[in-house]
This record gives structure tokens, C-alpha cells and sequence, in this order.
């Protein structure tokens, strides 16, 4: 019995350990690009001291091969009407996810203070970190600023993704501001934690429990059966 109950151990720690290995393989991803297709993250786009022209931008992944994306971008514009385009981008490009209006879309994941960056031509590299609230999550973000033409720039993008969630572009009284307002990058699940890991740690509770189930099962037999011959005995 004590045997049976060592090997029921080692094989509850083996079903945990691979539950949880698999979890960390997912979420250690290490690849150069953040985004995956499913993606999606939408900008408000506002501007003071002259006249508006987009009021809104959502950037769609619909595909990504190694460092290559395809973003659908759909914009309005002040007049109400509504444009549909689809980009093919290099995010590890040095220029290769400039927008328009949005600036750069995308950087590598975890980018640090004095990484080169390029928006739309212009040499540009992260000046600081540190901790700002979008989209109602408290996020690390790497930004950068500078000049990009007749605009002064600063540019903010989420450390773990490399997705953009704010760029202000200054000129001569001119504010645009872009900010990130709704996205399912995170914060889409319970507690912060995404469907899939959510259903990974479910499938690995179920096996455990289940494994727990049929050893106890059995064990209540074998007593019985037991307990059974011994009253046949006396």
C-alpha cells in the first residue's frame, strides 16, 4: 500500500510539473515579435488647436510569419466616413510598422533605455521606463521622444508586446494625441490571465483530480475487499 501511494504521488507531481511547464513554455515565448494574429488594440485620435481629421484607428493582426505581420487598419475619419486597408509589415524593419496617424505600431518586446528605433524615416531611441495606466491596466512602457520634422514627438509602447499605446505629436500649437482605448492584449480574462492559460491550468486540474478520483476509487475497493474477507473470516 505504501508503494502504490509513492507512485500515486509521483504521479501527481509529474502531471503538475508538466502542466505548469507547459504554461511557462507559452507565456516564455521568446519571439522578436510581440503580436500574434487574433490581436487587436484601438486608438482614440484627438486634436487641439486645429481642425480634427481622424477621431479613431483599430489595428487588426490577421497574420504573422516569423517577423513579418499583416494589420488590417481601419480608420474614421472626422467626416464620418470609414477606410479599410491592409498593411504588410516587418516590425523588426527599422521603419517597417510606420503609420500615418498612429506613428509606429510596433517595436521589439522588451526594449530597453538606448535601443535605436526609426518611426516613418526618423532616428529615434528609448529614453525611459517606467509604469503608466492604459486601457485600465497598470502597464511598463519604454518611450521615446524627439524631433520628426516640424513635429516634437514622444512615443509610448508597451515593454512585454512592443504594441504602441500613446504617441503626442507637437507642432507649433498643434496637438495630436493618439491613445491606446480598448485592446485584447490583456487584461481579457479573469484576473488578467488569458482563455488559453486559463484552460491549460483547467485541463491539468482536471487530470489531477481525475487521477485522484480513480486512485481513491480503487482504494476504496481493495479496503472493501479486504474489510469483506476479513468478516467472511470470523
Amino acid at each position: 500500500m505504501l508503494l502504490k501511494k509513492r507512485k500515486c504521488a509521483r504521479l501527481l507531481v509529474v502531471l503538475l510539473f508538466s502542466c505548469l511547464f507547459l504554461a511557462t513554455y507559452v507565456l516564455a515565448d521568446n519571439r522578436t515579435v510581440g503580436v500574434k494574429q487574433g490581436d487587436w488594440i484601438e486608438y482614440a485620435v484627438t486634436f487641439t488647436g486645429g481642425p480634427p481629421v481622424i477621431t479613431w484607428v483599430r489595428e487588426d493582426i490577421l497574420n504573422v510569419t516569423e517577423t513579418f505581420v499583416a494589420v488590417k487598419t481601419t480608420t474614421l475619419w472626422y467626416n464620418g466616413s470609414e477606410t479599410v486597408e491592409t498593411l504588410n509589415l516587418n516590425l523588426t524593419s527599422p521603419s517597417g510598422t510606420s503609420m500615418n496617424w498612429v506613428g509606429r505600431l510596433s517595436i521589439p518586446p522588451d526594449s530597453k533605455i538606448g535601443d535605436p528605433i526609426n518611426v516613418q524615416g526618423y532616428p529615434l531611441a528609448v529614453g525611459g521606463e517606467n509604469n503608466r495606466t492604459y486601457v485600465g491596466t497598470e502597464r511598463t512602457v519604454v518611450s521615446a521622444g524627439g524631433s520628426m520634422g516640424s513635429y516634437t514627438v514622444v512615443f509610448y509602447w508597451d515593454k512585454q508586446t512592443g504594441v504602441m499605446l500613446q504617441a503626442i505629436f507637437v507642432s507649433e500649437g498643434h496637438v495630436r494625441d493618439v491613445l491606446a482605448t480598448a485592446t485584447n492584449l490583456w487584461g481579457g480574462g479573469f484576473l488578467g490571465l488569458d482563455w488559453w492559460l486559463w484552460m491549460i491550468l483547467l485541463i491539468g486540474t482536471v487530470i489531477i483530480l481525475g487521477t485522484v478520483g480513480i486512485l481513491w476509487t480503487r482504494r476504496r475497493r481493495v479496503t472493501g475487499n479486504l474489510d469483506s474477507s476479513s468478516s467472511r473470516r470470523s
